[in-house]
């Protein structure tokens, strides 16, 4: 009859629930899931109080939550099944693709949806659909900010633009650098706002360029392509927001002074 020649302690390893994790790529992975999940439930609970704040119909809070669970009952079974078929690392990349594409999708749409409200002057609602994302991506990872700095200077919510400016001082964007100066403009905290510009035109030299001209020509623009700092970003911002400078009294003319 033979005998377990392993010491004692052997088997208790092997069968230790912790012995997954002696594979690296495991760990990673279960890691990288913990951390995807409580990202999850996160954001689960935060829409679910956004929800209640916006609309408190208890059917339409409990849709939300539903949202968020009903993919997992539906499909849960079929991906398992679908695991067992195919190769499961090609699935992983192929689900985290789509996932990606998809979110991308969603936020042209909202991006698209922002900027039709605007077109259709329902301002006030899409100021409101922005401030909603931006609540829920502090980050934003979109690119909103730049569109809500500009329309909050359009509605005169000086301290709105300015306090979102504010937030993102990494930016190399006139629409956050510049509306920063033009809502201590019109806050009339001037010195403040020659200490905006200077740091302004330290990475945007050519913005003050483009905005103070009543004409001037427009440069060669590139297809889906803005340098930062560059004549096309700074010809854009002047085609978007020199309308706005111009209404305020005295903007440019003291922009022209301290450039």
């Amino acid at each position: 009859m033979k005998t377990d020649e392993r010491s004692p302690g052997t088997a208790d390893v092997e069968g230790s629930a912790w012995r997954p994790f002696h594979y690296t790529v495991f760990t990673l992975l279960w890691v990288a899931t913990v951390v995807s999940n409580i990202g999850s439930w996160m954001q689960n609970a935060a829409a679910g109080w956004l929800m209640t704040s916006l609309r408190p119909d208890p059917f339409e809070v409990a849709l939300v939550q539903a949202a968020t669970t009903l993919p997992m009952f539906l499909f849960s079974l079929p991906a398992g099944a679908l695991a067992d078929i195919i190769d499961r690392r090609r699935l992983l990349i192929v689900v985290q693709i789509a996932l990606c594409t998809f979110l991308l999708a969603f936020a042209g749409l909202f991006v698209r949806t922002f900027q039709q409200r605007l077109a259709e002057n329902e301002r006030r609602g899409a100021i409101t659909m922005a401030e909603t994302l931006l609540g829920l991506n502090p980050d934003d990872n979109h690119g909103l900010r730049f569109m809500l700095v500009n329309e909050y200077l359009r509605q005169g919510c000086d301290a709105e633009a300015l306090a979102l400016a504010e937030q993102f001082p990494q930016d190399v964007a006139p629409e956050t650098r510049f509306g920063a100066v033009l809502a201590l403009v019109r806050m009339q905290r001037l010195q403040d706002a020659e200490r905006a510009l200077q740091i302004a035109r330290t990475d945007l030299p050519k913005t003050a360029q483009y905005l103070l001209p009543p004409r001037i020509r427009r440069p060669k623009l590139t297809q889906g392509r803005i340098q930062f700092g560059g004549d096309d970003q700074a010809w854009f911002y002047r085609d978007e927001m020199r309308a706005v400078w111009q209404q305020t009294p005295g903007a440019l003319e003291w922009l022209r002074e301290h450039s």
